[in-house]
């Protein structure tokens, strides 16, 4: 086999194993092309006009937090206002991630357990903390 495609196929599959290991792997690779258009697409349009690097970042990471993506898009605050608008980009990010198994099983339990809350005698001094540390704000 020559050895350019050697190489790259070796570069091909370590790319592949790292993005296994990123949220990225957590999505429909199907779907990706949409969810790019809506990224970079015109803000009259629709999308929010991510440049290529920012959408790149994006579906690497895949935030869900705001604080993610102002560090991945610059100027966020003055080119997706207002505010909104941001989180109106998050939400287009989560509708394309998938979640795996055993993070839904997380989910799942952790509903369970607001649903029906666990009640610790240490609950009362607890909230006498609470009341004491406000009390002295």
């Amino acid at each position: 086999k020559n050895s350019k495609l050697r190489h790259r196929d070796w570069i091909e599959e370590n790319v592949l194993e790292y993005l296994k290991s990123t949220p990225c792997a957590n999505t429909d690779y199907n779907q990706l092309p949409t969810l790019i258009k809506k990224l970079k697409g015109k803000t009259k349009d629709g999308g929010f006009g991510l440049t290529s690097a920012e959408s790149l970042q994006i579906l690497n990471y895949m935030p869900t937090e705001s604080v993610d993506i102002h560090i991945m898009v610059d100027d966020l605050q003055s080119r997706i206002v207002p505010e909104e608008r941001q989180e109106e980009l998050l939400n287009t990010i989560r509708e394309y991630l998938i979640i795996p198994p055993q993070e839904e099983e997380a989910v799942d339990e952790t509903m369970e357990e607001e649903d029906n809350p666990k009640h610790d005698d240490n609950d009362d001094n607890t909230m006498d903390v609470e009341e004491g540390i406000v009390g002295a704000l």
